[in-house]
């Protein structure tokens, strides 16, 4: 069977999101916030025009025959077939197997309307992470910024020029570069969003295309694939693939020198700190609970007889590694049960009995000097009086700064973050408080202040606090 291909998003109408309450799976359309109230899954089979919406509570919109509406049927049948029209300006209507538009206002909502009016289109809120990879289908390339430009060139999204940030804007989408930078249709980085720098989006299957606002679509042009809006009709060179971004470290020895695979596949510490290239940054995948690492020539490091090196084209159990987090520094035990540990010479083995100095490996993020973090609140966002919010509706794009496995984060006033009496931060900070991070799941980590000790926690109301001294689903955010 082909698999289903599923995106999450909001519905929006009238400046407010289709809602399904928790109980009695009432559907209404009320909140102005996309939250989790208001993120349904839309389900394809590939190939198929037929979508299907997954509610909240795990259950399917459906439809009459006479037009009566609701979101309670527990499996997918005829009367849960949906077709998506889209719209001259980028919105949805939604028709049922039955030939009728879906509409209607507030707690009035039914699937009768025999024409397309306002309350039967559908604005489109992508409810991924904003920051993403972005990759050209016909290129088979990632875009990253070069220059003042963004362009499909790179084989493997390497450092924070990879990432790319969508920003929603009544309906449309900005595509803001690593350098802050948004893309006009021209492929100009501009400083401000513009008319001429939001696009529509468009599904094909699990691709999507980017449409400007003179109806032609995003392309990568020329030998560097630099992003331009040029055809009004979409072939493979307008399509793209949305990608979650890994995260990429520098890793340190206790040698004091980076490890690197600049004159060797193996991994050994041996470049001085300054003298970095892309063969001194390491993606880690997170898989489970463990971790792989991958190098920027795509091989995965694997403990086959206990030396490490970057030779592996897929993952397997001796290419995935437990990780034990010690602040600023991580140790590694392989497959076969043994710590990894570097030797005099600077390379590294699973040979360790136990976590020693030599077993010690300090990490330093690298792709994430723009951060944006969220939980299933919503987004972590500077609100009144600077203070710093877990359930911000629109993101913030927060600086990160990375000093060998050691973090401060400033807000979008350029302010540090500052802890406060109650455990909670404000953005009002001189001088940086220091964090360390705990990558546990696949995108999402944790959030320790050094000081205190403590784990930051993000509640429903908004708290946002130090003050966990484990972690739970509470503390792991998104980034």
């Amino acid at each position: 069977m082909s698999e289903t291909l599923k995106w999450t998003l909001g519905l929006l109408n009238n400046g407010k999101y289709l809602t399904q309450e928790t109980f009695g799976n009432q559907m209404n359309i009320s909140s102005p916030f996309l939250r989790k109230k208001q993120i349904f899954t839309l389900e394809q089979n590939p190939g198929s025009s037929v979508v299907f919406f997954l509610t909240p509570n795990g259950k399917y919109l459906s439809a009459g025959p006479k037009g009566e509406f609701n979101g309670a049927a527990e499996e997918k049948g005829k009367n849960e077939e949906w077709t998506v029209v889209p719209q001259a300006d980028g919105r949805w209507a939604l028709k049922s197997t039955h030939g009728y538009y879906f509409g209607g206002t507030e707690a009035s909502l039914h699937a009768f309307g025999r024409e397309v009016g306002e309350s039967e289109k559908w604005s489109i809120h992508l409810a991924m992470h904003p920051q993403v990879c972005i990759r050209n289908v016909n290129r088979k390339m990632y875009v990253h910024l070069a220059g003042e430009e963004l362009t499909a060139d790179e084989a493997i999204p390497w450092g924070h020029d990879a990432l790319v940030t969508f920003e929603f804007k009544g309906g449309k989408y900005a595509l803001r570069a690593s350098n802050n930078k948004f893309l006009d249709k021209s492929g100009k980085l501009v400083d401000a969003v513009n008319d001429d720098s939001l696009y529509i989006i468009e599904f094909n299957d699990s691709q999507i295309a980017l449409k400007a606002n003179d109806g032609k679509y995003l392309q990568g042009y020329g030998p560097k694939g630099a992003l331009q809006a040029r055809r009004t009709q979409v072939g493979k060179d307008e399509l793209f693939e949305l990608e979650d971004s890994h995260p990429q470290f520098f890793l340190t020895g206790q040698n004091g020198k980076r490890v690197s695979i600049r004159q060797t596949e193996e991994i050994k510490a041996h470049q001085a700190i300054g003298d970095e290239t892309d063969a001194e940054i390491f993606q880690m995948e997170l898989v489970g609970s463990k971790v792989a690492f991958r190098s920027n020539k795509g091989k995965y490091w694997t403990s086959q007889d206990g030396a490490i090196k970057a030779t592996s084209d897929k993952r397997g159990d001796t290419e995935l590694f437990d990780a034990t987090w010690l602040g600023h520094q991580v140790a590694l035990k392989a497959s076969n049960g043994k710590f990894v540990a570097m030797k005099p010479n600077g390379s590294y083995a699973a040979t360790g009995d136990e976590i020693d100095e030599i077993a010690k490996i300090t990490l330093t993020l690298k792709n994430r000097p723009q951060l944006v973090l969220r939980c299933e609140y919503g987004f972590v966002a500077t609100k009144a009086k600077e203070a710093i919010v877990a359930n911000g509706v629109e993101h913030e794009v927060l600086s990160l700064e990375a000093n060998e496995g050691v973090y401060a984060f400033k807000s979008a006033n350029g302010k540090y973050w500052k802890l406060e009496g109650d455990g909670s931060f404000t953005a009002t900070g001189a001088a940086p408080e220091q964090f360390h991070f705990e990558f546990l799941l696949h995108t999402r980590f944790a959030i320790k202040h050094v000081a205190s000790g403590k784990y930051i926690k993000g509640e429903h109301q908004g708290n946002f606090r130090a003050t966990s001294t484990s972690v739970t689903k509470d503390e792991l955010w998104e980034y």
